[in-house]
């Protein structure tokens, strides 16, 4: 059976988390252990996904990033991107939702 790719990871995260099926504590450690399970592919090679993969790295280092419920919908938003066409777009407008709702 072929590994799910990275967005397929990042969905079944965002989902068990958004659906409670998941405490956030438990998605945040299960994306930390999928992140360091397996080599993700590279911008040089087939099947990278800029977008998905920086939000498995969010969600693999959301102890320290602070991420909160609220975040779901951008983050997810973010890791379809590439369906939409503008990465660099779906991008900021992550990191003015994440300014935006910040705890600090």
């Amino acid at each position: 059976m072929d590994e799910p790719n990275v967005r397929q990871v990042v969905d079944e995260l965002l989902t068990a988390w958004e659906t409670g099926a998941r405490e956030p504590r438990q998605v945040f450690e299960d994306a930390r252990a999928r992140w360091l399970s397996r080599r993700w592919p590279q911008a040089h090679e087939k099947g990278f996904d800029l977008a998905s993969t920086d939000v498995l790295f969010m969600l693999a280092m959301a102890r320290d990033g602070g991420l909160m419920d609220v975040d779901i919908p951008a983050l997810r938003g973010y890791a379809n991107a590439a369906d939409r066409g503008s990465i660099e777009r779906a991008q900021d407008q992550l990191y003015v939702h994440l300014q935006a709702t910040s705890r600090e």
